[in-house]
């Protein structure tokens, strides 16, 4: 979902207009909302989980503290690159502005990480992606499969891993100007997944956050940490 190509982004982008849900504030909040962004179901919806528009601009991310792009983080890491996203397993659920979305994430095995994404609005499928994570000689990448009638694969590079109060975030980039230049997942340590599609359009900084809590695979129930 997070995966699209440039016309796709754009056109999701300015058809956000409203904001994203937000609910009460989660153990480490993550950016502030936009101020147009309308109230929340706290049952559902994450805390303080924004979502940029075109208009108005969003507010920047925080920075999070500078890490190696591929530091490992133990010695279990350095054996295997992927252990350091299996928390990412399972299945993650979200919803805004009528679109619902989730995606679903096997567990690291044989040097590969599968993912699928699904979004649905007014009960039709508005798209649908594959995703892997992968270790390549140069470093481990995020890579989308946009599904459609001109199927397209977009690689984007682990270029920082790092902490941001009790989140950890991680940004894949794939360099240049076309929208998204930028994937980040931010790990929430209250159980939360926001992952966002960052870059500019028409040269100004835009990203749209999709926020997600883990759900039971088999009944979507959210798991509650």
């Amino acid at each position: 979902m997070l995966k699209l190509d440039s016309l796709r982004i754009v056109t999701l982008v300015c058809g956000i207009a409203a904001g994203a849900a937000i609910a009460q504030a989660p153990p480490s909040p993550p950016p502030a909302p936009a101020a147009d962004v309308p109230a929340a179901d706290p049952a559902t919806n994450p805390p303080s989980a924004p979502a940029s528009t075109p208009a108005p601009t969003p507010p920047a991310s925080p920075s999070p503290s500078p890490a190696p792009a591929n530091a490992p983080a133990s010695a279990a890491n350095a054996a295997d690159p992927l252990s350091q996203f299996a928390w990412l397993e399972g299945c993650w659920s979200g919803s805004v502005n009528k679109r619902d979305f989730r995606e679903h994430w096997l567990p690291p095995r044989g040097s590969l990480m599968i993912g699928a994404s699904h979004t649905v609005m007014a009960g039709r499928t508005s798209d649908f992606e594959y995703l892997r994570i992968e270790p390549r000689a140069d470093g481990i990448y995020y890579i989308n499969a946009a599904m459609g009638p001109a199927p397209k694969e977009t690689l984007y590079r682990l270029v920082n891993r790092a902490m941001d109060q009790e989140d950890e975030v991680f940004t894949f980039s794939r360099g240049g100007q076309e929208f998204p230049e930028k994937i980040l997942y931010r790990h929430n340590a209250g159980g939360w997944l926001y992952a966002t599609v960052a870059g500019k359009i028409n040269g100004e900084e835009k990203e749209v956050i999709y926020p997600m809590r883990r759900v039971n695979c088999e009944t979507g129930q959210f798991i509650r940490k």
